[in-house]
C-alpha cells in the first residue's frame, strides 16, 4: 500500500523536474528579449525529464534512501547505468505520447506519466529485482 504514497511523491518530483526544465529548455530570442520564448517539441522535453528523473533520482539520494528504507538502514543505490537512464526516457515519451491523446494539459500528463510508471514497475516487480540487484551494503 505503500507504494500509492511513493507513487504519488514520483509524480510530483516528476512534475518538479519538469517545471525546472521547462525554464532551461525554453529558446529565447537573441535580438528581441522581451519576446514570449518558443517551445521545445514535447517528445524531446518528455525525454530529457526521464533522463533527468532518473539519473537525478541517484544524485539526489533518493535511490539510495529507497534502497535504506526496503533493504538495510547501512544499503545504498548503485549509479544508474546509460541504458536504464535511456530507457526511462523512451518510456516517458512513449506513455507521453498516448497520454497527450487524451489529456491536453502537459502538467497532468507529466504528473500521471511519474505515477504510472511507479505504481506498474512495483505492480510487475521491477522495485523487487531493484532491491535485489542495485542495492549494496
Amino acid at each position: 500500500m505503500y507504494y500509492i504514497i511513493e507513487s504519488i511523491l514520483v509524480g510530483i518530483y516528476t512534475l518538479f523536474i519538469y517545471i525546472s526544465l521547462l525554464y532551461v529548455v525554453k529558446e529565447r530570442p537573441k535580438e528581441r528579449p522581451k519576446e514570449r520564448p518558443k517551445e521545445r517539441p514535447f517528445t524531446l522535453v518528455l525525454f530529457l525529464l526521464g533522463i533527468l528523473k532518473h539519473f537525478g533520482g541517484y544524485i539526489l539520494g533518493l535511490h539510495s534512501e529507497y534502497c535504506k528504507y526496503y533493504k538495510s538502514p547501512s544499503a545504498k543505490a548503485i549509479a544508474p547505468t546509460l541504458i536504464e537512464t535511456v530507457l526511462e526516457g523512451l518510456l516517458f515519451v512513449i506513455i507521453g505520447a498516448f497520454l497527450s491523446m487524451i489529456i491536453k494539459n502537459k502538467y497532468i500528463i507529466v504528473w500521471t506519466i511519474g505515477f504510472t510508471l511507479h505504481t506498474v514497475f512495483q505492480i510487475a516487480g521491477f522495485h523487487e529485482y531493484y532491491i535485489t540487484y542495485r542495492c549494496i551494503y
